[in-house]
């Protein structure tokens, strides 16, 4: 066989595993996306209904947020107290979500709210006062609760949680950041004045 044709062969057959090893990668990278824990898939589609406000009571602002409403974040968690105020579980799964980006190791992060021991503390109030219907209410409060006394071991794993009842398919979370490498993230997303 003559070297221009086993020069070929190479190439072919290099050529022929770099796109077996690529489609491969593609499948398991969108086959990850796609699949997850059952009780997630599960959970994800057991979300309460937003309730419909009845006369006189308006429903929150609080699932609109984007990053840079930083400023409207506590006037919307103080409000979403009064009486008169109807709070979705989307919404404050939504809040939580965004929260945890702040913690979590993620290749995708589309919006951040910042995490405060006051806003921590009214998200467990808020849970506590207008989330007994809210089918995931037990999870959700203890998760405000072990964040309230400063427990964000797993909060990667409350990431994913959130992420899966809003059906997220980019952005898993892979671990918690550091201490720095947070006050990084707060620094460049929040405080970049």
């Amino acid at each position: 066989m003559s070297t221009k044709k086993k020069w070929v062969i190479t190439v072919v057959v290099v050529a022929a595993i770099a796109v077996i090893v690529g489609t491969g990668l593609f499948v398991k990278h969108f086959i990850d996306a796609l699949v997850s824990d059952p009780d997630d898939r599960k959970q994800a589609e057991n979300l309460t209904p937003a309730p419909s406000p009845k006369p006189g009571q308006t429903r929150t602002d609080l699932g609109n947020l984007r990053t840079d409403d930083n400023d409207k974040v506590d006037l919307l968690l103080k409000d979403a107290l009064k009486p008169e105020i109807v709070v979705a579980e989307s919404d404050v799964v939504n809040m939580m979500h965004h929260m945890t980006h702040q913690k979590v190791k993620a290749k995708e992060k589309w919006i951040s709210i910042e995490m405060t021991p006051e806003r921590v503390q009214l998200l467990e109030q808020i849970i506590q006062v207008k989330g007994t219907s809210w089918i995931n209410y037990a999870r959700m409060l203890d998760i405000a609760k072990k964040w309230e006394a400063g427990d964000f071991s797993t909060v990667d794993e409350d990431h994913n949680f959130f992420w899966m009842i809003e059906n997220g398919s980019i952005g898993k979370a892979k671990g918690v950041l550091t201490e720095k490498e947070e006050q990084e993230f707060i620094k460049n997303t929040f405080h970049n004045e």
